[in-house]
């Protein structure tokens, strides 16, 4: 069963996505057929999942294919942002409490969705990096199961560093950086407008053009960074920001409870996601390697900052 979109959706999904209304069930056949012939994938083929990827993928069934057996070979390959995502666990009720995430009510001017990253409250100790990205990925898969507008219209991402404890840019590492930023340009079928930093401390700004460097796609070609509110509105008004923000988009207080609550309703999905993924023993022809899916061999130290 496919939901139904607005006639603003399926307009943008005609003239932006190559969508074809009366060719969606077949797209969407031609997919879960060459899914049947790929023993080593196990995923979610129901109807809108796949139609998901395929809006993500602008319905390229070439690309689709890449991107599916990419994001679902990632969770084979990068345990430590797609396993133990029960949303009960200290760690993430941590940062759930923090109020580290949350969706605006109001999409942008151009329709996409806004996600607020919110550090001011983050502990380095007792909220590592490497489970914020946890969390993001529960709030992406959230969006990716149950938003038409996030999926059709993509997301702007912003990410405010105020108050932002500066051991976290000891966190970081080559292979870590590299991870993500791949996961989010060839896996993620979510299409990510902007990423847009300020409040930014020197050495995190250091590691925002670190992670630049480690890659040549889209998406760092969409990361921003200001050093003052100016230049930031002109991308998002400031009337599309939080209360908090001088803004009419929500109060951060309220949203915080909003978008805690939304994860851990999806409880039950996430505690039996984990087992969506690759097996690279049943792969046809050579197996996967982490060399061959982000470009890395082995482990790399972390960042040493003095």
């Amino acid at each position: 069963m496919i939901r139904e979109i607005s006639s603003e959706l399926k307009t943008e999904a005609i003239e932006k996505l190559n969508e074809i209304p009366e060719r969606i069930q077949q797209d969407i056949n031609t997919i879960r057929e060459w899914l049947k012939k790929q023993p080593h994938l196990y995923v979610r083929d129901d109807d809108q999942s796949l139609l998901s990827f395929l809006r993500g993928c602008k319905h390229s069934l070439e690309i689709t294919k890449n991107k599916l057996d990419f994001f679902y070979t990632s969770k084979t390959f990068v345990p430590e942002f797609y396993g133990g995502r029960d949303p009960l666990l200290p760690e993430i009720q941590a940062i759930l409490n923090a109020g580290f995430l949350c969706v605006l009510p109001q999409a942008d001017d151009h329709g996409a969705k806004i996600v607020l990253c919110n550090m001011s409250e983050c502990n380095p100790d007792t909220m590592p990096y490497v489970t914020l990205v946890k969390v993001c990925t529960m709030l992406s898969d959230i969006l990716l199961n149950e938003d038409d507008n996030a999926i059709i219209f993509g997301l702007n991402i912003w990410i405010d560093l105020k108050n932002c404890p500066i051991k976290y840019g000891t966190q970081f590492s080559p292979s870590f950086v590299k991870k993500h930023l791949e996961i989010i340009e060839k896996g993620l079928p979510l299409r990510m407008k902007g990423l847009h930093i300020i409040n930014c401390h020197p050495l995190l700004e250091f590691v925002y053009y670190f992670s630049k460097s480690l890659c040549n796609g889209k998406v760092t070609k969409r990361m921003h960074l200001y050093q003052d509110y100016n230049k930031f509105h002109s991308v998002i008004p400031q009337r599309l920001l939080p209360e908090e923000y001088g803004g009419n988009n929500g109060s951060l207080k309220k949203l915080k409870n909003v978008w805690k609550e939304k994860i851990e309703s999806y409880r039950e999905w996430f505690l039996q996601d984990f087992k969506y993924k690759s097996n690279e023993n049943l792969r046809a022809g050579k197996q996967k390697t982490t060399s061959d899916m982000f470009g890395i061999e082995g482990s790399f130290r972390k960042l040493t900052v003095d």
